[in-house]
């Protein structure tokens, strides 16, 4: 089984509490520096501009740009620092739950396509939708992360569960089963909420790590914070889960 996930704006730039595993180098890493020799090119005016971001936040990502080749690189797993990240709690996991992260997860990157949790990655921001090259970052990632990506095992026709977001699940175009958590409103219906779903996404991973699941029975028997599976909401390429 593979599980994909998003990655976070927020990031950790250094980490004192690595898991002791060698880096591994990502699978389209001349594709990043492509990018990132793109994005050099780009005035901090016009980079604010497509990143909608400003002040401090613009200053500090057009210099990692600026000085992209000399950046210190860490494990992807250790990189990231959003809500779902945060509820994976990397310094619990033995030997054979660690193996079992570094085979499983992907991580799915508007700037290295795809990622193991052990590539070794550059503080970088980017979102899908930045157009900073001469077509999207969905034209460009479309074919290689469909057709060339081996390490998502897809011809092999490995489960691949996908608790991804919506902006990066629209890269995909091969088969997955979606992961989703919803909130039981007044009147009766369910409603996903942002914050709630990516705690329960991280904590999903967390299960599925450190009970190394395998099976689409197997994730389905996740319960934490309320959340249950629900049969009814449920189908063969969407799986639900309600509180």
């Amino acid at each position: 089984m593979k599980i994909l996930l998003s990655p976070s704006k927020t990031r950790n730039i250094k980490s004192d509490n690595l898991i002791k595993k060698d880096f591994t180098i990502p699978l389209f890493i001349k594709e990043a520096n492509y990018i990132a020799d793109q994005i050099k090119e780009i005035d901090i005016g016009n980079l604010g501009r497509i990143m909608k971001i400003k002040k401090e936040l613009l200053d500090s990502t057009f210099e990692n740009y600026s000085n992209f080749e000399n950046l210190e690189e860490l494990p992807a797993i250790h990189s990231y620092s959003g809500v779902v990240f945060n509820e994976i709690k990397l310094d619990i996991f033995n030997k054979e739950q660690v193996n079992y992260l570094a085979s499983n997860l992907r991580i799915l990157s508007a700037m290295y396509g795809v990622l193991r949790p052990f590539d070794g990655i550059k503080n970088y921001r980017l979102d899908m939708n930045a157009k900073v090259l001469d077509m999207t970052n969905y034209q460009f990632w479309k074919e290689k992360i469909n057709e060339e990506s081996i390490e998502l095992d897809v011809e092999s026709k490995e489960l691949v569960l996908n608790l991804s977001s919506e902006e990066f699940s629209k890269m995909l175009t091969f088969k997955y089963v979606k992961v989703d958590f919803k909130e039981k409103k007044e009147d009766d219906s369910y409603k996903i909420v942002g914050i709630y779903a990516k705690k329960a996404r991280g904590k999903m991973v967390n299960y599925l790590i450190l009970n190394r699941i395998e099976t689409i029975d197997g994730v389905k028997k996740f319960i934490v914070d309320g959340y249950g599976y629900n049969e009814e909401l449920s189908n063969d390429s969407n799986i639900v889960f309600t509180r």
